[in-house]
């Protein structure tokens, strides 16, 4: 027996797969196969470091999130023999794909690490994944814990106020919600999400009316 896409490596040699996350949220959007586990997280966050991975979407994110003070995190998730973890690799990528759709960073299926994946299946795939509410959920609840972390949550804070006081930055998103805001469904949906916290915001307001203690006395 030989390992499909990587013939040299004896099938029953240990080997790892490991995953690159984004800190901002927690979400793993890179999945890997090394035989070297030390070796291959070096080679990754020296390459990111000094701008010259051959990984062009793994590189802009790590650029993105360093300028931030948000490092990609490297971690192993799981040991054995090469020939499983190379069909581990290429599973793991086939759900990462399906779950976060056009963040997965991975620029190939994985196991033969030849075969790139056409722009409009990872267009699909993300379609699919931002309307999965597993998604939703799992998104929701890592955006709560980064926002619930002060030192996160200031770090978050400095990126969107640098982001606007970037003329080109501030250019780019108007237009994005200017285009989105012609969109009579992306409209009503804001409306709807505006009534919604305003009528959060009512309701809140009573509740703190009406408990509050009667100070008045009757003479």
């Amino acid at each position: 027996m030989t390992n499909k896409g990587y013939p040299n490596i004896d099938p029953d040699r240990t080997a790892f797969l490991y995953e690159i996350v984004d800190p901002l949220d927690g979400i793993p959007i890179y999945v890997g196969f090394t035989v070297n586990i030390y070796n291959r997280k070096h080679a990754h966050l020296s390459l990111l470091r000094s701008n010259k991975h051959h990984n062009d979407k793994l590189q802009n994110l790590h650029n993105k999130r360093e300028r931030h003070g948000l490092p990609l995190v490297f971690r192993q998730i799981a040991k054995g023999p090469s020939h499983l973890i190379i069909r581990g690799e290429v599973l793991a990528i086939f759900h990462l794909r399906g779950d976060i759709g056009n963040r997965c960073c991975n620029m190939t299926n994985g196991g033969e690490g030849t075969v790139a994946v056409p722009k409009s299946v990872r267009i699909n795939a993300r379609a699919k994944a931002i309307s999965d509410p597993r998604y939703i959920a799992k998104a929701s609840e890592n955006a709560k814990k980064q926002w619930a972390d002060p030192v996160t949550h200031n770090k978050m804070v400095e990126s969107l106020k640098a982001g606007w006081s970037d003329p080109e930055v501030r250019e780019r998103r108007t237009k994005a919600l200017k285009k989105a805001w012609e969109n009579p469904e992306a409209r009503k949906r804001a409306s709807e999400s505006a009534k919604l916290r305003w009528a959060k915001v009512r309701a809140a307001k009573r509740a703190a009316h009406t408990t509050q203690p009667d100070t008045l006395t009757t003479p």
